[in-house]
């Protein structure tokens, strides 16, 4: 394996990060785009500059990193790229203007690279979570996960251990 500290906003250390891995094992099979980053505010109070970071990496970087990969692919007739996406890129909500605008531009992004790489063995898709329950999401009363469309699954542990698969518990 590889590990590498690396900011992929900069271009440098994203060409780094891909020509390292290539040199390391010879190709590249998948490429999972999952950064993200949201910031809530009425779009009268948003700074450019958060504006500017949020697009950045929530847009531009995977499709930078798309386009250094997909040749790298296409050169091994196979590759699979999953972009992580929201409920965001089909849906809006109030004060998430940067947020929005980059999960339907992945969105965007990912049908079109799906639609150049239709006959080949490479295939592009998004994956787009609903809510997850983390200590960055605050819901409002109009955001309801049933108003943009999503449902709420309850997930129950079962057993007492720790994670991992393999069955077990009760």
């Amino acid at each position: 394996s590889i590990v590498m500290n690396a900011n992929l906003l900069n271009k440098k250390n994203l060409y780094k990060f891909v020509k390292s891995t290539t040199k390391k094992f010879k190709k590249i099979d998948v490429l999972v785009n999952c950064a993200g980053r949201q910031h809530v505010a009425p779009i009268t109070k948003f700074t450019d500059d958060i504006w500017e970071y949020i697009i950045e990496l929530n847009l531009t970087t995977p499709f930078r990193m798309i386009k250094e990969v997909l040749p790298i692919m296409r050169r091994n007739k196979w590759g699979r790229i999953i972009n992580i996406s929201s409920v965001h890129g089909k849906v809006a909500s109030k004060n998430k203007s940067g947020y929005v605008s980059s999960k339907h531009g992945l969105v965007g992004l990912t049908k079109v690279v799906a639609l150049e790489t239709a006959e080949e063995n490479i295939t592009c898709n998004a994956i787009g979570p609903g809510f997850v329950s983390v200590s960055y999401t605050h819901l409002r009363a109009h955001e309801t996960p049933e108003h943009l469309g999503c449902r709420l699954l309850r997930v129950k542990k079962k057993g007492g251990g720790g994670g991992g698969g393999g069955g077990g518990g009760g």
